[in-house]
């Protein structure tokens, strides 16, 4: 599989099979919040690996020249389609999760979703369905630009695939970060709604 250098001896790629633990480890570490994140390493590996393979799926990892996991960039021209699970693939989540699907996490988090589940409808429906899903970059290799270049490649995906309308990505209303990062790269909040127990900003972001 052929790598492309980026800068200060980092280097960019597409994950391949065995590195997905490391991949949903890195992102829960990143994400602690997110319910994927609660529910195990391995949860998250085959969670992520399945959108990543769908056709409409692109992901891109990157290392350090050590070969130390650095970041990751997953995102989708179809979000719906790329969310479906088949029935196989249930059941190793179910197995993977384990003993944490009952845990006061979960509960909660169908409770809330139950809640607002017609006003999130209702804030989804006029989405993209092109998505930025997930971007992570190790802390101790921020300041590098490598969210910049994942995003770079992020969009000559798109790009290559003739997207022409905005991409949407969502974050977490409280993270002060990511919504200061989006908004630097000049993506417009178009709206705060709630999701499940979070209050989510979704914001539109034209191709450069």
């Amino acid at each position: 599989m052929s790598k492309q250098d980026i800068n200060c001896g980092f280097l960019i790629t597409t994950p391949e099979n065995n590195h997905w633990i490391d991949i949903a480890e890195l992102i829960a570490s990143s994400i602690p919040n997110a319910l994927v994140s609660k529910l195990g390493p391995r949860f998250g590996a085959l969670y992520y690996e399945n959108i990543s393979k769908h056709p409409q799926s692109c992901s891109y990892i990157v290392f350090d020249k050590t070969g130390r996991l650095a970041g990751i960039i997953l995102g989708t021209l179809d979000y719906n389609a790329t969310s479906s699970l088949d029935f196989a693939l249930k059941i190793k989540l179910f197995l993977a999760a384990n003993l944490r699907l009952f845990s006061p996490t979960v509960f909660r988090w169908l409770l809330t979703g139950l809640r607002f589940r017609s006003t999130r409808k209702y804030h989804m429906k006029d989405f993209p369905k092109a998505q930025l899903r997930t971007i992570v970059v190790h802390e101790d290799f921020r300041g590098n630009g490598l969210a910049d270049k994942l995003i770079n490649e992020l969009e000559s995906f798109f790009k290559k695939n003739n997207l022409e309308s905005p991409y949407v990505i969502l974050t977490e209303k409280s993270n002060r970060g990511a919504n200061n990062l989006y908004e630097k790269l000049g993506a417009t909040l178009i709206k705060t709604y709630h999701y499940h127990d979070k209050t989510m900003n979704a914001w539109h972001k034209s191709l450069s």
